[in-house]
């Protein structure tokens, strides 16, 4: 069996999985599309069943702790999914198990604690190594805490989503960290390494650090990179070579090279005019990006070319949305869904595979309960 798997914290993830058949393949039934979103002034996540159009209606909700702030989801296989939620004001992140089928999430007991006013959390080896006897490599969860300026490690120890600290954890940040990407990847299959790389804000530089094997973190030498103003948002690129950034203070999209020892090379034709204040920032299908204006209430698109690294504005951009965008996210790899913080609703567009045009979906935007901080999307299609 095969299940190739769309799900996106800030970032696009694809996997491809496989068992073999010797009848060839044929499509199964689709697992989603599903959208997860939470917000800090509501203690609960909310699920939302998504459609071919990109129309969303609401599923269900669960407890989490108080102020949710971010949520990233962890799949070992089609059956099984846990999806982990920081809570700003409880400091602590909140494990909750998923139904694929339904797209109802439910409480596990599972909750640890972290630093201050948790605000991004992301996963290494998210989808772990699957041997016979299930996952041998669940991988790790960082979570970043703004209030505490550090970072928290954990290695996942089961498919119920219990975990332990790493050696060394928490680990020390810049001041005021405002996001964090999770890029694995090398130039090479024998460099393949895993980096995180920490927005720090007005400072205007990213930090970087290298996970080790057993999980802890040590920078990167030459980090904290200067780069920018006011470094507000980041993405890597699937293979892990490529790091992009969001300069709210200089309206800008910052590009990276990323070495196998983890230090950043600016792309040639960097920085990329963007709209005002840009923030969450994505790779999507087909090399296309996109980044949420939050002040400009609006979505600039560019195309990404490897060769040259550098991004082309797409026809049309920017797009409009809501109102203070803050997160996206894709389920199949042609629908973009971007959370809007100051309207508390969600514009979804259908993405035009040649262009990277957006258009959007008759009756966008969506009314979501809470005033959203961030999403998670997922959609799995088998191949038998």
């Amino acid at each position: 069996m095969k299940a190739i798997l769309i799900s996106v914290l800030l970032t696009f993830s694809l996997l491809l999985t496989s068992c073999g058949d010797s009848n060839g393949p044929h499509i199964g039934h689709p697992i989603g599309p599903f959208v997860f979103t939470v917000g800090q002034t509501s203690d609960n996540l909310f699920s939302f069943k998504g459609s071919d159009t990109g129309s969303i209606l609401p599923v269900s909700s669960a407890v989490t702790g108080h102020a949710p702030s971010a949520v990233v989801m962890q799949h070992f296989d089609i059956s099984r999914m846990n999806l982990y939620v920081t809570d700003a004001a409880s400091n602590n992140v909140v494990v909750l198990s998923l139904d694929p089928e339904s797209g109802m999430a439910g409480g596990t007991g599972i909750t640890v604690p972290v630093g201050s006013n948790p605000i991004a959390l992301g996963l290494r080896g998210a989808f772990g190594t699957v041997s016979a006897n299930g996952p041998v490599d669940m991988g790790a969860l960082y979570v970043l805490n703004q209030g505490s300026n550090n970072i928290s490690g954990f290695q996942i120890t089961d498919t119920s989503g219990h975990m332990t600290a790493v050696p060394g954890s928490p680990f020390a940040t810049q001041a005021n960290p405002q996001a964090f990407a999770i890029v694995s990847g090398g130039t090479l299959p024998a460099n393949i390494t895993t980096f995180i790389y920490v927005a720090n804000g007005a400072l205007g530089s990213i930090s970087g650090f290298k996970a080790n094997a057993d999980g802890s973190l040590t920078e990167v030498a030459g980090s904290p990179f200067a780069v920018g103003a006011n470094i507000s948002a980041l993405t890597g690129r699937l293979g892990g070579t490529i790091l992009l950034a969001s300069d709210a203070g200089n309206n800008h999209v910052l590009g990276f090279k990323i070495s196998d020892t983890g230090a950043l090379t600016p792309f040639p034709g960097s920085p990329f005019p963007a709209g005002s204040q840009p923030g969450a920032i994505i790779f999507a299908f087909n090399d296309f990006v996109y980044v949420a204006n939050r002040a400009g209430n609006s979505v600039s698109a560019y195309k990404f070319d490897f060769n040259s690294s550098t991004l082309t504005p797409v026809p049309g951009s920017p797009f409009p949305v809501g109102t203070s965008p803050v997160a996206m996210g894709t389920t199949r790899p042609l629908q973009l869904y971007v959370a809007n913080q100051g309207s508390s609703d969600m514009t979804a567009f259908t993405i035009d595979p040649n262009t990277g045009i957006l258009t959007r979906v008759a009756g966008s935007p969506f009314h979501l309960p809470v005033a959203p901080n961030a999403i998670q999307t997922l959609f799995v299609m088998n191949v038998d």
